[in-house]
């Protein structure tokens, strides 16, 4: 399974090239296809990263959870899938993000990518520090734990 832990900052060329980081590729590297699929955040800022592997269950799931022929299963169909970029690494870990995604997730010269377990993330590495702290603020209000069993 691959987790993804950490953040990590890199350089986006005026291309809209950027190297994964090494974790994040070790951890990609046990999926078929060598890179991953991208996607817009729901309602964040950001771009989502998935491995091939883990859009196939969101696939799988989706279908259990939804009626194909109904107007819910084509729009949120279209959100998810409608959207998404494989993005393919070459030998040196190097992807080039799409200039739409630069653009929703506002990234120019420097891209963080942040480990969310097994999904990751990318931001434009000045707004990710308020996300941050949005988020603990908001897990610690609402007193949210991960679910625990010792099974």
């Amino acid at each position: 399974m691959n987790i993804f832990t950490s953040t990590h900052v890199v350089k986006v060329d005026a291309k809209g090239r950027a190297c994964v980081p090494a974790p994040f590729r070790t951890a990609l590297s046990s999926d078929p296809f060598t890179g991953f699929v991208g996607i817009r955040s729901h309602y964040l800022p950001a771009i989502e990263g998935y491995p091939s592997a883990r859009m196939e269950m969101i696939s799988r799931q989706f279908d259990l959870g939804h009626q194909i022929f109904s107007e819910d299963y084509d729009d949120l169909a279209t959100a998810i899938f409608g959207g998404a970029i494989s993005m393919p690494m070459d030998e040196t870990g190097r992807i080039v993000i799409p200039r739409e995604l630069l653009a929703f997730a506002n990234i120019k010269d420097k891209a963080a990518f942040m480990g969310m377990g097994p999904k990751f993330q990318i931001w434009n590495a000045d707004d990710l520090e308020s996300r941050l702290i949005q988020a603990r603020d908001i897990a610690k209000k609402k007193n949210l734990m991960v679910p625990w069993s010792r099974s």
